[in-house]
């Protein structure tokens, strides 16, 4: 099942990758937004896709890797699921209609994020630990 998340993650993010080269900057000019802004908001749009794409991958190699206990490893998908929900949604809301207020959600996606790392490799440390 994160396997097949991850890639269509990983989809969506080459997407709205596509979106931001071929689209936003026109419609950023379009609605009178000043070049300063623009730059601003593309980078931010680049961060989203960018902590997007690296987790869209961290459920993909959650997926495959079979050595981990399965109520740890979906917690740490659910976890890194919310974080691109959380952060890399969040952010891209900001971007296109400049919705300040779900930017508090913004380091709540970071904390699932960290928190699926810390996870994925306790199971390793768990597994280890079960063996010996």
């Amino acid at each position: 099942m994160w396997v097949l998340i991850g890639c269509l993650s990983a989809a969506i993010t080459v997407a709205m990758g596509a979106m931001a080269a071929h689209f936003l900057e026109g419609w950023f000019e379009t609605n009178s937004i000043e070049p300063e802004e623009i730059a601003k908001r593309l980078s931010t749009w680049e961060t989203a896709a960018k902590y997007q794409m690296y987790h869209s991958l961290g459920l993909i190699a959650l997926g495959l890797t079979k050595t981990i206990r399965n109520s740890l490893r979906s917690v740490a998908g659910l976890a890194m699921l919310v974080g691109i929900l959380l952060f890399s949604g969040s952010l891209y809301s900001y971007v296109i209609w400049e919705e300040k207020m779900l930017m508090p959600i913004v380091p709540i996606g970071g904390v699932c994020f960290i928190l699926s790392w810390l996870l994925f490799a306790c199971g390793f440390f768990v597994r280890d630990r079960e063996e010996d």
